[in-house]
């Protein structure tokens, strides 16, 4: 953050001017009918970072069908990544440190180091930006020092019509189905833990977090076997009837499920849910709530039905009700819901308070998959690491802990859930990738070429070429500005601390 602070100080205000330009001024050169070649960077913004846009089965297959405009295919050595190198080899890839002479270079996360961009490419990765994210403005502003053509999966997306009707934009390039696989089950370890801290050992502790599992398989065996186990024994005497609350209808969601439904379970109602509570043990099943949009909120003052579409464009004039409507009657809340600041949380801190005053402590874990800092849950107060994966929070102090305590909620905020399970997020995202870049491939696109040749769903997620930010992202240059002065200010009067944190799930 030092260095950004003091880059933007160095170079003054107005040399953001130049992201206000049209971008019409820019002129790409002639298209230039030579090959391409593509690089594979290794991965470096984490130590948990294993997984790679391309497994060595997608490069066999880019160099076989695209043998006519493909020149080559670098990778960068990587020990850590979950695919060796000899794989890549073996796929006819080349093993090469240096990628300068890739045309376009490949990653998940964003460089660690902007030093580490090559002038004149084009990069396809998460960059986080187009949100105007002040810790990666420094990232932006080498992107169009550097002339570098940047594509953004998070805006590789097609139109579709949702329920009500609205046109929206569809992900094509996402890790979502792992990161909710990933957190339910590091969600059921966080639940262990906290029913620990309450006096009751159960099968939840036996799971362990997702990347202690190889892949996909080893894992579901391991969820399958607590299962039998809770089948068998039941759950301890004195616990009452757990109850799943799911929030979110996307990918995320589904694969939160997807787990969860491996283990003896039945799908309820939230009035079914608030009816067994008083059902004797042992438990020899666990029960799913799906909880709807019109579980979460309400139109005070309103006799009409609830009205999605209303919702959606009008969000400020509704409420939260999960805290009254859903809270009391579930013990574990997995999030993973859409939000932002348009919207009412699904559970703040005063209403965990207010719950807690009235007796209602049943809320035992929340596998926060959303991850949004002081979001939609507002007491996630940070993400957490796989290192550390959870904490505690004291809904009566309003206090965190990394120590899960019987006194609190545990939360489980990983924000790179997906690299738990790098195999399968791994084929996953290249499956998805493999048949843009082929297009790009057989374009033979490269930094000079027009990005508006492209398909829609490919030159919509152009950030930044010839040293401007495209038409759809102008609007960055403003909150590059706004991040500029918030910094230059901070240096001048140094009794202001920028605190910047924020979500990074891919």
């Amino acid at each position: 953050m030092q260095g950004l602070m003091r880059r933007f100080a160095s170079q003054g205000l107005g040399r953001l001017n130049k992201q206000l330009i049209s971008h019409t001024a820019a002129r790409a050169s002639p298209m230039i009918h030579r090959n391409i070649s593509v690089g594979i960077l290794r991965e470096n913004y984490d130590k948990w970072e294993r997984r790679t846009p391309l497994s060595p089965n997608h490069v066999k297959e880019l160099i076989e069908n695209c043998g006519e405009t493909l020149d080559n295919v670098y990778v960068q050595p990587a020990s850590h990544r979950i695919f060796p190198d000899s794989q890549y080899e073996a796929m006819g890839a080349t093993l090469r440190e240096d990628l300068s002479d890739a045309d376009i270079l490949l990653g998940v996360k964003r460089v660690r180091r902007e030093e580490d961009l090559i002038p004149n490419k084009t990069y396809m990765f998460f960059s986080h930006v187009i949100k105007g994210q002040p810790e990666n403005m420094g990232l932006l502003q080498s992107i169009l020092d550097k002339n570098i053509q940047l594509f953004d999966y998070e805006a590789i997306a097609t139109d579709i019509t949702d329920s009500t009707g609205k046109l929206k934009k569809q992900r094509l390039v996402a890790f979502g189905k792992y990161a909710g696989i990933a957190g339910m089950i590091d969600t059921f370890q966080c639940l262990g833990r906290r029913l620990l801290a309450s006096g009751f050992s159960t099968s939840f502790l036996n799971c362990s977090q997702s990347y202690v599992y190889y892949d996909l398989k080893d894992a579901q065996r391991a969820v399958k076997a607590m299962g039998e186990r809770i089948s068998k024994d039941g759950l301890p005497m004195g616990l009452e009837p757990l109850v799943f609350a799911f929030t979110g209808t996307g990918n995320v969601t589904n694969g939160a499920l997807e787990i969860f439904q491996l283990l003896p379970h039945k799908m309820i109602t939230i009035e079914e849910a608030k009816n067994i509570k008083s059902k004797p043990g042992p438990h020899k099943c666990v029960y799913g709530v799906m909880v709807e949009q019109k579980d979460l909120v309400c139109k005070p003052g309103s006799t009409e039905p609830f009205n999605l579409k209303h919702y959606r464009e009008n969000p400020s004039e509704y409420k939260s009700i999960f805290h009254s409507n859903v809270a009391p009657a579930c013990n574990v809340l997995i999030n993973g819901i859409y939000w932002d600041e348009r919207y009412p949380r699904v559970l703040s801190k005063q209403d965990m308070t207010e719950l807690y005053k009235d007796g209602h402590k049943n809320l035992f874990a929340v596998g926060d998959i959303s991850c949004d800092v002081n979001g939609s849950v507002e007491f996630l107060e940070k993400t957490t690491t796989i290192d550390n994966p959870f904490f505690s929070w004291n809904p009566m102090t309003n206090k965190s802990t990394d120590e899960i305590t019987s006194e609190g909620v545990a939360v489980m905020g990983v924000d790179i859930l997906p690299t738990e399970l790098s195999v399968e997020s791994s084929k996953h995202f290249g499956d998805a990738l493999l048949p843009l870049l082929k297009k790009m491939i057989v374009n033979r696109h490269h930094n000079d070429s027009d990005y508006q040749h492209l398909p829609a769903e490919l030159s919509n997620s152009c950030i930044a070429q010839n040293g401007l930010l495209t038409p759809n992202f102008e609007y960055i240059s403003a909150l590059m500005e706004r991040t500029a002065k918030a910094v230059h200010h901070a240096i001048r009067d140094p009794h202001i601390l920028l605190h910047i944190q924020g979500h990074l799930f891919d």
